[in-house]
């Protein structure tokens, strides 16, 4: 995800650039959004559309509920008007058979309109009726009723009644509509009913019912755009990304409204890292639609996945104030938060979701990593535990326990949750792949390289299935074939890992693992050309993040020391262990400069880098890939301070280390050097 959110960075610095003039003459959009929450709702009415309640017998509910949101996407074109999202309307307990209770509940959630309505049978057919109202009064602004001859025509209500409502609004008659999806549904009310059943199920991240929603709306309409844009989401965030990809395509070829085609191709340019493209086109669509809550997320996910998660708290914060009660709003600020290195505020996020509906899972794994963030392991751990409980099928929850137990030194507990993720087949792929990836990394750190080759090998369909992931366990199992000195093996992974990149990903991190090998292997030159092509991947010199330099820096300090020459290998190793810098490190650098130190005779220094290379795991961001360097960091520290003449600490840590190594395998050689150095 690195090279994802390195390359949104550099990309919308033109964008932010370009855009100073025009900020200049106009408000922002975040300072428009804040004036049109403090503004009182007469001048911009607040207006919540109620899933319409049939009282005919074996009609189903997605009737009622298609034509809400078929009036609630009307109103939503309106800058006259803030239709409330459905989401916020899912918190409303009342319903409509306790009318009484709904305008009460409304009332209090700041919702000033309710627009409710019925479906009933009458002797030439059906006969839909609706109520316009003032949740502060009772009274009705607009009702009226129309009669349909068939279930088929009912969708067909929904643009008669949604004008109504303008008109009781005096909402300006020029004001353009785009009844595009009306008239679909209309067209194939099979396939939007099986279509709303699919955003109900999105709604809950059930994403398992949600695809078979969708698919079955496309078997029945194969064109209908917005059935596989929604498809799309899902297999994006199940981790099926080339699949997801070919539903974006299809999308765009697809019938598609106006707005609905600007939904399509931001989301295709979020996917194609293109995020200048992404945020302008997000922005545009807020402007020409100001209360569009999906637009307003469009943005904040642009600012996400470019990593400028200060902007996007912003965002979210006064979104928050548009939609108080909208979960996804709620969650991505949680995750921003974390993101900026914000626990408490993540946790007060998590809180705001859980407040109305404390069995939300998903809220409670956001708190419980907040928490985490915190280095509270246990209290974390018992939040993960509860969303558990709530959702046993949440194999990320379960994944996040596994970190929070390891994190408090339980390994073999963490190894057991993780393999229970790992071998259920009917896990999500991602989910798999992931707990693979935290559990190897768990099992190289104790040395169990075989052991953790055999996890990812035995996953090998699911990683290749995740475009995102597939370099990455070709990658990291040449890292646990090269401890086992397999390099054979090892060489050819490390190279299939750099020809499967991610489309449009950093090629650092699979570059790096090659030159590693290379090193192993003796090819001292080899691994010089491979640092000269990391470092050739630079961003430019004024960007804050170096990760491309220090990278190249520490495989030509290894390949110099390698070598034979240590003070070449300190100068260089020097520069990749600096802590000044910002990036993302793909080893503890110190441990390669101690080692060069050591070889150097310059012992005291050599302590220093070791004893920084050792520092434990941050809880707000572990970084389990390092964990097998702190491991041999603190065995490197036991040979420095033997040296130094201080058997007594080197034989404690090397008895530490031992430990730790129990089930490691016998070839190692750091465990001939712990034994020694643990003898009395």
């Amino acid at each position: 995800m690195r090279g994802r959110l390195a390359a949104g960075v550099v990309a919308l610095l033109a964008v932010v650039a370009g855009v100073t003039a025009w900020k200049a003459t106009r408000p922002t959009m975040e300072e428009r959004l804040e004036k049109a929450v403090q503004r009182p709702e007469e001048q911009i009415p607040t207006v919540g559309v109620v899933p319409f309640v049939s009282h005919v017998p074996d009609l189903p509910a997605t009737y009622g509920s298609g034509i809400a949101d078929l009036i609630y996407t009307n109103l939503n074109q309106s800058k006259h008007l803030k239709p409330v999202s459905p989401a916020r309307m899912a918190d409303l307990k009342g319903q409509e058979d306790d009318r009484a209770r709904l305008l009460n509940d409304a009332a209090k959630a700041g919702i000033r309109y309710l627009l409710t309505g019925t479906i009933f049978p009458d002797p030439q057919g059906l006969t839909v009726s609706f109520h316009l109202t003032d949740t502060r009064t009772g009274e009705d602004l607009a009702s009226d009723s129309r009669k349909e001859a068939s279930p088929e025509a009912l969708f067909s209500a929904a643009e008669p009644i949604a004008v109504n409502a303008r008109r009781a609004f005096r909402v300006p008659t020029e004001e353009q509509v785009d009844v595009f999806q009306a008239d679909f549904a209309v067209g194939h009310p099979d396939a939007y009913n099986r279509y709303v059943t699919g955003l109900r199920y999105l709604l809950r991240y059930r994403y398992e019912e949600a695809e078979q929603a969708f698919s079955t709306a496309l078997d029945l309409a194969p064109g209908f755009g917005m059935a596989h844009y929604r498809l799309g989401l899902v297999q994006l965030a199940t981790g099926r990304e080339p699949e997801g990809r070919a539903s974006l395509e299809r999308a765009a070829a697809g019938e598609l409204s106006e707005r609905e085609a600007r939904y399509v191709r931001i989301t295709r340019a979020l996917w194609g890292q293109r995020y200048d493209e992404a945020e302008s086109e997000a922005r545009q669509l807020v402007d020409l639609y100001p209360f569009d809550v999906e637009a307003l997320f469009l943005v904040a996910e642009a600012l996400r996945v470019a990593g400028r998660y200060e902007e996007e708290i912003r965002h979210l914060v006064t979104l928050t104030e548009l939609e108080p009660n909208h979960q996804v709003g709620w969650s991505m600020l949680a995750e921003a938060y974390l993101e900026n290195g914000q626990p408490p505020e993540a946790a007060e996020a998590a809180q705001r979701i859980l407040a109305p509906r404390p069995e939300d899972a998903n809220a409670r794994v956001l708190l419980g990593r907040s928490v985490l963030s915190q280095g509270a392991f246990e209290e974390a751990a018992e939040e993960f535990r509860r969303a558990l409980e709530l959702d046993p099928k949440n194999h990320y929850a379960k994944q996040e326990l596994a970190l929070a137990v390891y994190l408090d030194g339980r390994s073999e507990e963490a190894a057991a949750i993780l393999e229970q993720v790992i071998g259920d087949p009917a896990a999500q792929p991602l989910a798999r792949v992931l707990a693979a990836v935290d559990l190897a990394e768990m099992l190289r750190a104790a040395g169990r390289f075989s052991k953790a080759a055999e996890i990812l090998d035995g996953l090998e369909p699911q990683f290749a299935a995740i475009e995102a992931y597939r370099a990455d366990g070709m990658a990291l199992r040449a890292l646990c074939l090269l401890e086992t000195g397999d390099l054979e093996a090892a060489a050819a992974l490390a190279g299939r890992a750099v020809d499967n990149l991610p489309a449009g990903a950093f090629p650092t991190r699979y570059l790096f693992a090659r030159g590693l090998v290379e090193i192993a292997e003796g090819s001292i030159d080899a691994a010089q050309s491979t640092a000269e092509e990391i470092q050739a991947g630079a961003l430019p010199p004024e960007h804050p993040d170096r990760t491309e330099d220090r990278a190249a820096a520490y495989l030509r300090g290894m390949a110099l020391l390698a070598d034979g020459d240590a003070a070449a290998a300190v100068s260089e190793l020097e520069a990749a262990a600096d802590l000044s810098v910002h990036d993302y490190p793909y080893r503890a650098y110190g441990l390669g400069l101690a080692r060069a130190l050591i070889a150097a005779d310059e012992l005291p220094r050599a302590l220093e880098a070791a004893e920084q290379a050792a520092t434990p795991a941050d809880p707000a961001d572990p970084r389990l890939w390092l964990e097998l360097d702190r491991a041999r960091a603190r065995l490197v520290q036991a040979e420095i301070l033997a040296a130094m003449g201080e058997p007594d600490r080197a034989r404690d840590l090397a008895t530490s280390f031992l430990e730790a190594w129990s089930g490691a395998d016998s070839g190692p050689s750091d465990l001939g050097t712990a034994r020694r150095l643990a003898l009395p």
